[in-house]
């Protein structure tokens, strides 16, 4: 049976009618088990007729065709076409959206409300979410951070907020429709150009920032210790974009970044405190 790797490599020669390529450990396998190709040297070349067997034996091993198959979707996907489930390209857990809130209020779902003790994080399929059911959202661009949700000193307005980590591929596509769904959205990104660019692109109509971003000087014990002005750096294409897309709200607040050079992760704010407050984006 082919690995995943392998039905890539496969179906890659075949779509591209590739007559040759690197005799890899696999191909060495596969002429040796199957008479599939000639090597020559440290190449493996194909005729026609090793391309109809190469194509012939995927479908079967497989029950996938290379040619005009895909690996997309996730292992109960796959495993209706396929006879292996695992040569899903998708993490079992990839679509799960990861939310929290103090247990004093729950999170809404359409199977029921739960409630997160301090310390977990609850994970649902986007498809038993429904964005309008949240009064308050808070988008946690970093992984860490939302693992911590509870111990970040966020500001009294906002902390009995639905939290609700940022995600990556097909749970950031559904956390993008939770934010134009809720009644009220924040984001929580890092302090420097980047962050501030995603935050604003994200269309949420408030962004979390340093409570203290005005002290934030080349002189404050903090920002000498911890400013990664090295980071800031090679954020001046973000810079660019950010200035020419931010409303008057937070201009001043983008214009003092600039001057210093801050560059301050949500990590570093977490694990020393930094008391924040909510800025509304004028979006």
């Amino acid at each position: 049976m082919l690995s995943v790797s392998e039905l890539s490599a496969v179906r890659k020669v075949l779509r591209q009618s590739d007559t040759s390529v690197p005799l890899t450990n696999f191909w060495q396998r596969l002429h040796t088990e199957e008479g599939i190709g000639s090597p020559i040297g440290k190449r493996i070349h194909f005729n026609v007729t090793d391309l109809s067997r190469l194509r012939e034996m995927a479908i079967k091993t497989s029950g996938i065709d290379p040619v005009y198959g895909d690996l997309q979707g996730d292992r109960l996907a796959v495993a209706s076409t396929s006879a292996n489930e695992k040569l899903s390209t998708v993490g079992v857990f990839a679509d799960l959206v990861q939310l929290a809130r103090f247990p004093d209020n729950s999170i809404p779902t359409l199977n029921g409300d739960c409630r997160t003790p301090i310390g977990t994080v609850l994970s649902v399929p986007p498809e038993l979410l429904n964005g309008q059911a949240f009064d308050k959202l808070v988008v946690i661009e970093n992984g860490i951070v939302m693992r911590c949700w509870a111990s970040v000193s966020w500001p009294l307005e906002i902390r009995d907020a639905v939290f609700v980590y940022r995600g990556h591929g097909t749970n950031e596509v559904a956390v993008t429709q939770l934010v134009t769904e809720a009644a009220v959205s924040y984001g929580f990104y890092d302090f420097d150009p980047a962050g501030l660019l995603m935050a604003v692109r994200s269309g949420c109509g408030g962004i979390v920032v340093p409570a203290v971003w005005q002290e934030w000087t080349q002189n404050h014990e903090f920002i000498k210790s911890f400013n990664k002005r090295a980071e800031y750096r090679k954020q001046f294409r973000e810079l660019a974009n950010l200035k020419t897309s931010v409303k008057p709200l937070l201009r001043s607040i983008v214009n003092h970044i600039e001057r210093f050079e801050l560059a301050i992760t949500q990590e570093h704010m977490l694990s020393h405190q930094i008391p924040l407050t909510v800025v509304p984006t004028g979006k």
